[in-house]
């Protein structure tokens, strides 16, 4: 038995019936002379017109920046201090808690961003979460000295010894699954606010 043709229709200013097929969006027959393929899928035009239009409106305008930035900065410093109260609960390190300093970073990057996507969105999304994540270590490693050392014992949290001693052993205080966790974390906060990728061609 063959396949139904698909009926003739103008879908264009140069329609040509034998190529017609319908759009994989909305069923509207479209031909080779105006269809598009997102990916293997027959797009027409009108639909290919839609997803160009939320592709440019996905992208933020340089006021978006500096909000998108708050809140990212804001998401990164809530998910440290969720690692460092879990630490000060538990007195013990938990790493894939760094997790959720990437998703926070990341969604409040996007939160800020007014749901845009694009780029520099996702650079401001990183950088944000590893202000998160170091503050995120920090505290936990200041926590470790102020209640596990001689030296340290009764210091305050942000003492200035401690916070040198940081800073000059930064490396000391990492292992490799904290690297791990570090490189998750990171890019679940560039994931969140990557740009729509869409794949179009006029393949005939």
């Amino acid at each position: 038995m063959q396949e139904p043709q698909v009926p003739p229709v103008a879908c264009c200013e140069n329609p040509d019936p034998q190529s017609a097929m319908p759009c994989a969006t909305c069923g509207k027959p479209t031909c080779k002379n105006c269809r598009t393929f997102s990916e293997t899928k027959p797009m027409c035009r009108e639909c290919r017109v839609q997803v160009e239009a939320k592709l440019v409106d996905e992208k933020p305008d340089a006021s978006r920046l500096a909000t998108a930035l708050v809140g990212g900065v804001t998401g990164a410093i809530l998910g440290g201090a969720l690692w460092a109260a879990i630490v000060l609960i538990t007195n013990y390190e938990v790493g894939y808690v760094a997790l959720a300093v990437g998703a926070l970073a990341g969604y409040g990057t996007l939160l800020g961003a007014g749901g845009k996507k694009s780029g520099a969105l996702q650079g401001i999304s990183v950088l944000a979460a590893v202000l998160g994540l170091v503050l995120g270590k920090y505290f936990t490693v200041a926590h470790m000295l102020i209640h596990k050392t001689e030296e340290f014992a009764g210091r305050s949290y942000l003492d200035s010894e401690i916070i040198q001693l940081f800073v000059n052993n930064v490396t000391e205080f990492v292992s490799g699954f904290d690297f791990l966790w570090l490189f998750l974390a990171l890019g679940i906060a560039f994931k969140v606010p990557a740009p729509t990728k869409v794949s179009m061609s006029r393949k005939k």
